[in-house]
């Protein structure tokens, strides 16, 4: 299980539950690759197939995973359509998205997003916070909710 640290800038981390990718510190939606498709060279040696797609205005981001060792990695495209940049990408998954969570927010903005998921009573004004931050990487909280 893979222990996350607060996302720093230059991280990207996709999101597969929300079908979302953390980029400039901002998060994106794409739309998953629905088929097998090639997308590179692994490091390894292994080949990477299309894993998902994103569009952030003037840059294409396409991530692919390796079938040997599931590293996934990240092209970046320029408006031009040449590669400028190729990235590691951290995996969220259903099984590590409150771990992920929890490094963006803090213990008592955390509890009180597991606390309104399971409605129970919980801090508003802790809530409030909590929601602004996540929004502000344009996370949704309703998403967020229904995954708790």
């Amino acid at each position: 299980m893979e222990s996350f640290e607060k996302p720093k800038d230059g991280d990207v981390i996709i999101i597969e539950p929300l079908n979302s990718i953390v980029f400039d510190g901002k998060t994106i939606s794409g739309k998953r690759v629905s088929c097998k498709l090639f997308g590179g060279f692994c490091d390894c040696g292994g080949v990477m197939y299309q894993k998902a797609q994103f569009k952030n205005g003037k840059y294409g981001i396409l991530v692919s995973e390796c079938e040997k060792c599931w590293k996934n990695k990240a092209l970046v495209f320029s408006g031009d359509g040449k590669v400028k940049s190729k990235l590691d990408v951290r995996v969220v998954d259903r099984s590590t998205i409150s771990d992920f969570i929890r490094s963006v927010l803090s213990p008592s903005e955390f509890q009180a997003l597991l606390s309104k998921a399971s409605g129970e009573t919980y801090s508003y004004t802790t809530f409030s916070r909590a929601k602004k931050k996540l929004e502000n990487m344009g996370i949704d909280v309703d998403k967020i909710l229904g995954l708790f």
